[in-house]
């Protein structure tokens, strides 16, 4: 049966007990196994540090910004290098957050890990 995550929580169908869900927040874990950051995702760094090396933005400002200069990119492709990157360390994830009066839902933003991102473009790729 279905139910709905609301502030990191469901509420038990069956017994109406509030259950705290574990969501894994670290990405792509398969990319523990690499030796290399594969082209997408180094095209994905590269672009990063060369046009928004601080800011913070959610997914969604990461695509539509990385889109005006690779028109192809699909959604789903790039969330998924995105994930990769954040298994890897080299982008970092804020928790998705409740706030305010109304309980307004936050959406993570991403940040680059600058210097790890310029280790890894100044060794063409390759992981320690």
């Amino acid at each position: 049966m279905p139910v709905l995550i609301n502030n990191g929580s469901i509420t038990c169908p069956h017994c109406e007990n509030i259950v705290d869900v574990k969501q894994q927040r670290k990405g792509a874990t398969y990319t523990q196994n690499w030796e290399t950051v594969p082209p997408r995702c180094m095209q994905i760094i590269q672009w990063w540090i060369n046009s928004h090396p601080t800011q913070s933005l959610t997914k969604l400002q990461l695509l539509h910004s990385f889109s005006r200069y690779h028109p192809t990119a699909s959604t789903g492709g790039f969330f998924a290098r995105v994930s990769e990157l954040l298994g890897l360390g080299i982008i970092s994830a804020s928790r998705e957050t409740m706030e305010g009066e109304h309980r307004t839902r936050i959406t993570p933003v991403y940040t680059l890990n600058q210097n790890r991102a310029r280790s890894l473009i100044n060794h063409g790729g390759k992981l320690n």
